[in-house]
């Protein structure tokens, strides 16, 4: 009887062990289903976080159409740097909203989604503000290459790329144009796409803005021929023509070499702050030692002949006579400081060294023409240097 309780308990135990063990499994089939509900949820709420929407470009500059076709109308560009948003896509192409702009770009140009925000927090759009009174917007990056444009005070450029003393910028519808990386401040800015219509509209602008400057120069260098012929004629006679072959109107017998015109003259004391002044001016004036040296010796050769006052500062500052003196562009260079080459020059000019003879009149060799109305001239860095 004894026997038989004792079996009977131990069943008992074993069946309650039994329950206890599927209730625990079952709370663990229970948390484990809990645990992967909440990690698909987690994965869900990403997934509808993830970024899909937003467009830039792989390239410098895309068009952006009126219609999915390369035949389309180009309705505006997006430059690098450039957000937009995709509102549909199809066949290779994504339609998108940027700014004002809305049409399609060709999907093989763009990064779209996670790829476009990693893309844009990797080339932070910039911008190139201009910090001085006026800039010049050059083709190349070299301070001999030519000049396509002038800028003012506060223009900004979208910037293409930076380099170590010039950056690439987007200049109307040219792309590699530079200005001076030491003339600009450079600043973030989230660019947008820009409508083909303003695009015109600054084409247009710097145009005007070119055309004008030109006929502003033709201006100047009109007033200062003029200026000039007028003070020779009435108060200075210029030494007679000995190499003129008896008054042959032959121009090849009026032009003179450098070698010609090579002189040493005496010394002319002159400050820091002239020396300067007389720089900044063969900077505006002319490209190259040469050049420059033969703009420092028409300065010190006016100097010497008393026209236009008896200091370097009334010389170069006589109205009409030097590029930018009276119009602010001198004062920016001054403040920014001319070149080592210019700086030489003009030292050289100081301490005697001439490669213009006795002439005190230059111009361009565009606005020189075929110099027939000189009585002798030379041709040095683009400059005609001439006696009357």
């Amino acid at each position: 009887m004894k026997r038989k309780s004792v079996s009977a308990a131990f069943a008992a135990l074993l069946v309650l062990i039994m329950v206890f063990g599927q209730s625990v499994m079952a709370a663990v089939d229970q948390e484990d289903s809990i645990g992967a509900a909440a990690a698909l949820q987690a994965y869900y709420e990403y997934e509808e976080q993830k970024d899909t929407t937003t467009v830039t470009t792989r390239v410098r500059s895309l068009n952006i159409r009126a219609e999915a076709s390369t035949d389309s109308e180009i309705v505006g560009k997006l430059f690098r740097g450039g957000r937009a948003e995709s509102i549909e896509r199809k066949d290779g192409w994504t339609h998108i909203v940027s700014g004002d702009v809305s049409g399609w770009v060709r999907d093989d140009f763009i990064f779209i989604g996670e790829d476009a925000v990693q893309s844009l927090t990797d080339n932070n759009p910039k911008v190139a503000v201009v910090n001085v009174a006026n800039l010049r917007v050059r083709e190349c990056a070299d301070v001999t290459s030519d000049v396509i444009g002038l800028v003012s005070y506060g223009t900004e450029f979208f910037v293409s790329e930076l380099y170590d003393e010039w950056v690439e910028v987007y200049y109307t519808g040219v792309v590699n144009a530079y200005v001076s990386r030491e003339f600009v401040t450079i600043e973030e800015h989230p660019g947008t796409a820009i409508s083909k219509s303003r695009e015109d509209v600054r084409v247009e602008e710097v145009n005007a803005m070119v055309a004008r400057q030109a006929e502003e120069a033709e201006a100047r260098e009109a007033a200062r021929i003029a200026a000039a012929q007028q003070q020779q004629q009435t108060t200075y006679t210029p030494p007679q023509n000995t190499s003129n072959n008896g008054g042959s109107n032959d121009n090849s017998s009026k032009q003179q070499t450098q070698q010609q015109t090579q002189e040493t003259k005496a010394p002319v004391s002159a400050s820091y702050d002239d020396v300067t002044l007389i720089a900044a001016i063969c900077d505006l004036e002319a490209t190259g030692y040469e050049a420059q040296l033969a703009v420092a010796s028409v300065i010190v050769n006016r100097l010497y002949s008393g026209l236009w006052g008896s200091t370097i500062s009334s010389v170069i500052y006589a109205p009409g006579q030097f590029y930018g003196s009276n119009s602010g562009i001198l004062a920016n260079k001054l403040a920014n400081g001319p070149s080592s080459t210019a700086r030489q020059a003009a030292q050289d000019a100081l301490n005697g060294a001439n490669n213009v003879g006795d002439y005190l009149y230059f111009m361009s060799s565009r606005s020189a023409g075929d110099c027939s109305q000189f009585s002798s001239y030379v041709n040095i860095g683009g400059n005609v240097f001439y006696r009357r």
